[in-house]
């Protein structure tokens, strides 16, 4: 099931405005039930945040707009998408678990670097 991790900074409220991140996520490998609810009642376009991956240059995510940051896979790339989030306005960064970012221990990294709430699918 889906985990929220709330940061003690964050200032996710339920009266206040969503902004949404995405990290490393497709529409083809997100959790489409709760993410595609939440892309929904973000107020501002979704922004994808992606790391040594090939981009397809998506301006839409679920038919919503979206601007995407790509980013090279150096082994600080979560602590410089941690420096454009606070930039880009997210509340709420979305992670979609998988079997290599809990072997590498990337959600712990996400997590500890990145000071908005994490939604891990």
């Amino acid at each position: 099931g889906a985990i929220l991790v709330t940061s003690h900074k964050s200032n996710l409220k339920p009266e206040s405005d969503l902004s949404m991140g995405i990290f490393n996520a497709t529409e083809s490998n997100l959790d489409k039930n709760i993410i595609k609810e939440l892309v929904n009642h973000s107020t501002t376009p979704i922004k994808l945040f992606m790391v040594g991956l090939q981009s397809k240059k998506q301006d839409q995510i679920f038919s919503k707009k979206a601007i995407e940051y790509v980013f090279e896979d150096t082994s600080d790339a979560i602590s410089n998408i941690s420096s454009y989030i606070p930039k880009s306005k997210v509340n709420l960064l979305c992670v979609n678990r998988n079997e290599n970012m809990i072997k590498n221990k990337i959600i712990n990294e996400i997590i500890k670097k990145i000071n908005v709430s994490i939604l891990i699918t």
